[in-house]
């Protein structure tokens, strides 16, 4: 069930008048099941593997809360993980795992591997982390133990977070959802508006982008320079607007039940360097890895600046397979791993060696030097396959740089979209801090963002990109 389609906001709407009018003893098993029912429209028997999850963080958290015997806990700790990334692995890399095994073992003239071809199930990778990062805080008692069924089942399926995030923390949400909210009409009423600015965000911006990016990287070596450097702005600004548009939906739809999920992303292209904009951008993934890889493996440590090095390059090679189980997604990985290690050793390192912070440039500098070292990570993330982006990187390096008349408004778009997304980096967080009052007429606000849906969407709707993942 999208987001972008009117069966989810009949769904949406039937499921809080649901919440609202029954008894919590009700509401609550109403919530659980229609988390199941959204989830299972995909394929009910993906039900099955989102219960098993729940089942097995639950009773092992519960037994890790009852022994204070180191080694009986770091047992069951090995189960969780076990099961957990067992699951995602087998159905998320086992297909990828054979193709490369039977590429290796034909040339020695060896028979091949028949492939699973199993689906992915949907949001696999979301919910699987959330448990896991349960049972290691309860494991490590930086959280409670949660012995209500009930309550962790919802803080596993919790349907608007379900499917692409926020991977939420059970310190922030097993409590919301413990207890039913009563929610105030201006809460109400931001809930309407964060979901309304989602959709516009998703089908008036990121779907009418999509038309162009689509069309550049399925024929690359038949465009020029400048259309391929445009794409891979264009492919980043879309990624963007198309996964904090599913996270705005999300945080919306929980702010209707007065549920408060964790923000996602902060105007990640307003970043001046790398370091910044991984703290920026898919929030809620990198500080997962943060907490639950990166830090256990060392951190970032001045004393071992090639350990710390190589645990970042591991890091993000993760993070791209995490992405999915494709070369281009471990090219991703590695890519952004590197770029990330150098400008943490600049980082340690620069302050004695040079007297000019020039690794650390002005904001506005930062923001037009640094971007393109994103962007290009952008063209691993895309392309479907090796062959695409080599093609990408021999087509730029031409340096053509004549725009067809036929792109311009496309051209423009981006470039307006940029210069959109800086200003509101700017002002937005003194707006939030109360250092700038805006007085404004929600409901004036709601109707502005359903008339600009209205004559704005565009017609072809997009599958949100992160649902793949």
């Amino acid at each position: 069930m999208n987001f972008n389609n009117y069966s989810f906001f009949i769904f949406l709407f039937s499921v809080i008048v649901l919440y609202r009018f029954l008894p919590w003893k009700y509401g609550r098993i109403t919530l659980v099941l229609a988390s199941y029912f959204f989830y299972g429209t995909a394929n009910f028997y993906y039900c099955f593997l989102l219960l098993s999850s729940t089942l097995i963080d639950y009773f092992v958290a519960i037994q890790l809360s009852e022994t204070e015997n180191q080694r009986h806990r770091k047992t069951l700790l090995f189960v969780s993980i076990l099961m957990n990334i067992g699951l995602l692995s087998f159905f998320k890399y086992s297909d990828f795992t054979i193709r490369n095994v039977n590429n290796l073992i034909t040339g020695f003239g060896l028979s091949e591997i028949s492939s699973l071809e199993l689906i992915l199930p949907v949001g696999i990778s979301f919910y699987t982390f959330q448990t896991l990062s349960y049972t290691i805080d309860v494991y490590r008692k930086k959280t409670e133990v949660c012995h209500d069924f009930l309550t962790f089942a919802l803080y596993v399926a919790y349907f608007p977070q379900l499917v692409a995030g926020p991977i939420e923390r059970a310190s922030n949400l097993i409590n919301q959802l413990k207890v039913k909210h009563k929610v105030e009409y201006d809460q109400f009423m931001h809930g309407i508006e964060r979901i309304l600015w989602g959709m516009a965000k998703k089908m008036i911006v990121a779907d009418r982008l999509a038309v162009f990016v689509n069309e550049v990287y399925a024929q690359p070596n038949e465009m020029n320079s400048i259309l391929l450097i445009l794409a891979c702005v264009g492919f980043m600004l879309q990624l963007y607007l198309d996964f904090s548009a599913y996270t705005d939906i999300a945080i919306g739809s929980a702010r209707l039940m007065g549920v408060k999920l964790s923000e996602n992303f902060n105007y990640p292209f307003a970043a001046v360097n790398v370091t910044e904009f991984w703290a920026r951008w898919h929030i809620t993934l990198t500080s997962w890895f943060r907490d639950y890889v990166h830090r256990p493996l060392g951190g970032i440590k001045r004393s071992s600046l090639p350990k710390t090095f190589i645990n970042t390059l591991l890091v993000f090679t993760l993070i791209g397979l995490w992405h999915g189980a494709a070369w281009n997604f471990v090219f991703f990985g590695i890519y952004s791993g590197v770029c990330l290690g150098i400008h943490q050793a600049l980082r340690l390192w620069g302050k004695d060696l040079f007297v000019f912070k020039w690794y650390n440039p002005p904001r506005w500098l930062g923001m037009i030097l640094f971007g393109p070292i994103i962007y290009v990570g952008g063209i691993f993330f895309r392309s479907p396959d090796v062959e695409t982006f080599t093609s990408f990187f021999v087509v730029i390096s031409k340096l053509d740089l004549y725009i067809p008349s036929v792109y311009y408004t496309y051209t423009v778009l981006i470039f307006v979209i940029l210069v959109a997304h800086w200003i509101r980096a700017e002002y937005l967080p003194l707006i939030r801090a109360g250092k700038i009052i805006l007085n404004y007429n929600r409901l004036l606000s709601v109707m502005i963002l359903l008339i600009a849906l209205w004559l704005g969407a565009y017609d072809y709707k997009e599958t949100f990109i992160y649902f793949q993942f």
